[in-house]
């Protein structure tokens, strides 16, 4: 039998998802001892194991600072979904990076967390409607409503300015979720 593998998971949900559950079965018929461990929980699981797959760490939004201090203290070498990734999707930045490449994304901006500059943004892209979040952590919201006028939009409630916010960077991601093209 080989040593074990650690499939992540987190305080708010530590029981294993379905599929995650579906893998652990496939490995274990491989013969790898799995088990599931909480980032956000002791880390004696992860220092040992001859694997780490970070998969269902989903609320690492709530603690960032330590998540990313979690991260840190990994092995790139044994760990799937690598640090480095991983540390790269928390910002949702990405997404001009991956559209600046050519890559299918929704509309997206980053711009400052106040209701002026998000509406600025949203009437330069011609939106509607739009999925808003704050980049230090995913509390997404939707707004919907006439661009046009500054009055007539609905200011999200999670949008804050510079000033309001404890987080270092203030900025704002959002995205049209409409459809590009059709698909027969």
């Amino acid at each position: 039998m080989h040593d074990g593998i650690v499939l992540a998971t987190c305080r708010t949900w530590p029981e294993l998802s379905p599929s995650d559950r579906r893998l652990g079965e496939a490995l274990e018929r491989r013969g790898f001892h799995v088990e599931s461990a909480r980032w956000n929980g002791p880390f004696e699981p992860f220092a040992h194991a001859e694997a780490v797959v970070i998969r269902a760490t989903w609320d690492y939004h709530q603690a960032l600072d330590d998540y990313r201090a979690w991260l840190d203290h990994l092995d790139a070498a044994r760990t799937f979904n690598a640090p480095a990734l991983v540390r790269w999707n928390l910002e949702k930045s990405y997404l001009t990076e991956l559209a600046a490449r050519g890559a299918p994304v929704p509309a997206s901006a980053i711009v400052e967390a106040d209701a002026a500059t998000v509406v600025d943004a949203l009437e330069r892209m011609a939106l509607t409607e739009a999925v808003i979040t704050r980049s230090r952590a995913f509390e997404p919201s939707r707004a919907r409503g006439d661009c046009s006028s500054r009055s007539s939009f609905p200011r999200s409630p999670r949008v804050r300015s510079p000033a309001s916010s404890s987080a270092a960077r203030s900025r704002t991601a959002f995205g049209a979720f409409r459809p590009r093209a059709s698909f027969a």
